[in-house]
């Protein structure tokens, strides 16, 4: 395996770059070891519900056991060896991330309740924007990014009363972007799968996106009076056009962009979109070079508690640095791995030289840029508040020494071991922060301009000198 420095310097050297030219990196020995990985291979079945942890949502034995079958059912459909399953209700839980540890579970919670108390680092957990209503801006931002899901799980209609319409438009847009989708509707068993398939190619219509799904009854489910039909919907082809970032338009400074799905290949697809001109593609991002992941932009817009903001801190800082180190250009993946995507983009290079920015050249300022855009606290000294006030002084004081003594550069180099251990011990502090909805925030840092980025970061530089030389020196 190549070093990170290497294998970035031999992206760069791949990229046939012009000003305004493809700035697509071909597919190297890493991307095919990577989806060589990702092939899928028999899952353990038989497990016993002991091995459990019982969801909390669910409100009785008949509930749980059904969630307990589809777990299993789920890792049998989903074509992900580390799928990204997104639990709308999370009906399923730490059960479904307790049974499949390489997948990531996206517990979207639909009411005020606190997060599952676990210890399990592939469970990721945000909120509605309104108790029960999964279409309610600004959470309705959640479908329009340029993600692709595994799996999406809709049980929420067995334990929280929902209007048809409401729920039949969530699901549609749901399974717009998602390969399979396993629900519970509160509709006729026998006309359950020409409903739903309506639902999806009319949204579609209305979205300007294509389709192809196909519907499976799988049964029915009877709670008090009420029968619902269980049904899986899986998607064998769409092309849809997407945000860049959450709330971004469509087209932005004349760019656009899609995600392609095609039996079970993912490709995304940036192209110029201007004075009305034939699109012309200035990137595509090869399959096999596709993360199954959420990106963190994504996740942050959602609201992410204090303690899933500090745990993502602690594996930023042990990641190699690259061009633009903004959350859009971070993905959450398979067992809660944060990783770095487009490490090499030329034409950013070309148009943005880092080194005239404060957090381009400072191992304090590159830690700052971090914690502000994870929408943590920075203390005086330049360092997130939250290291001081839940590390022990050994790991404070690595932390210090990483800003003091390491540099991330060159891009691709492997932090020291400072930074290192500075981010083992964020990792290691997950259990002892903050997890309630009252401390997930709605975390978007933005700039208007590159102008005034600079003064920004410029007046970080300034308020560093002051905090951090006695930190350095004495």
């Amino acid at each position: 395996m190549q070093k990170p420095v290497e294998e970035y310097k031999k992206r760069q050297a791949m990229i046939p770059y012009r000003d305004e030219g493809d700035n697509t990196v071909a597919v190297d020995d890493e991307d095919v070891a990577r989806a060589e990985a990702n092939i899928v291979r028999p899952l353990i079945r038989g497990k016993s519900s002991s091995s459990l942890v019982e969801p909390k949502s669910c409100h009785d034995r008949r509930s749980y056991l059904l969630t307990e079958v589809l777990a299993n059912f789920i890792q049998e459909v989903v074509l992900d060896k580390a799928p990204v399953v997104v639990d709308y209700g999370c009906a399923l839980g730490a059960s479904m991330a307790s049974l499949h540890r390489d997948a990531l579970l996206v517990c979207v919670h639909s009411t005020s309740d606190e997060a599952d108390r676990h210890d399990l680092a592939n469970v990721v957990s945000v909120w509605t924007s309104k108790d029960g209503d999964y279409l309610a801006p600004p959470f309705s931002n959640f479908y329009d990014v340029c993600n692709f899901y595994s799996a999406a799980v809709m049980l929420y209609p067995l334990f929280q009363s929902t209007p048809l319409d409401r729920l039949m438009d969530h699901f549609a847009i749901v399974a717009g972007s998602t390969a399979v989708v396993i629900g519970a509707f509160p509709v006729a068993p026998n006309d359950a799968c020409e409903e739903l398939t309506e639902a999806v190619y009319k949204n579609a219509l209305v979205k300007g996106s294509e389709v192809q799904v196909s519907c499976e009854l799988l049964g029915a489910v009877t709670v008090g009076s009420s029968t619902f039909a269980l049904v899986r919907v899986v998607q064998s082809r769409s092309t849809r056009p997407c945000r860049k970032t959450w709330g971004a338009p469509f087209i932005q400074w004349e760019r656009s962009q899609k995600v392609i799905f095609d039996e079970g290949r993912v490709k995304f697809l940036v192209s110029t979109s201007s004075n009305g001109a034939k699109a012309v593609a200035l990137r595509s991002v090869h399959p096999l070079q596709y993360i199954h992941s959420v990106n963190l932009d994504t996740l942050l817009g959602a609201g992410l508690t204090e303690r899933q903001r500090v745990h993502l801190l602690g594996q930023m800082l042990r990641t190699p640095r690259y061009s633009d180190p903004l959350p859009h250009n971070w993905v959450l993946s398979g067992s809660g791995e944060l990783r770095r995507i487009d490490k090499v983009d030329l034409r950013y290079d070309s148009k943005v030289n880092e080194r005239l920015n404060y957090w381009g050249v400072s191992t304090r300022g590159y830690m700052r840029l971090l914690a502000t855009h994870l929408c943590l606290p920075v203390g005086k000294d330049g360092l997130a508040a939250v290291i001081p006030l839940v590390l022990n002084q050994t790991c404070h004081r690595q932390c210090i020494h990483c800003a003091c003594n390491c540099s991330y550069l060159p891009k691709g180099s492997r932090p020291c071991t400072a930074c290192m251990s500075c981010g083992d011990c964020l990792l290691d502090q997950r259990g002892t922060l903050n997890n309630r909805r009252a401390s997930a925030k709605f975390c978007q840092k933005t700039y208007s301009t590159m102008d005034k980025a600079r003064r920004e970061w410029k007046t970080w530089e300034r308020a560093d000198a002051k905090g951090s030389t006695k930190q350095c020196t004495g």
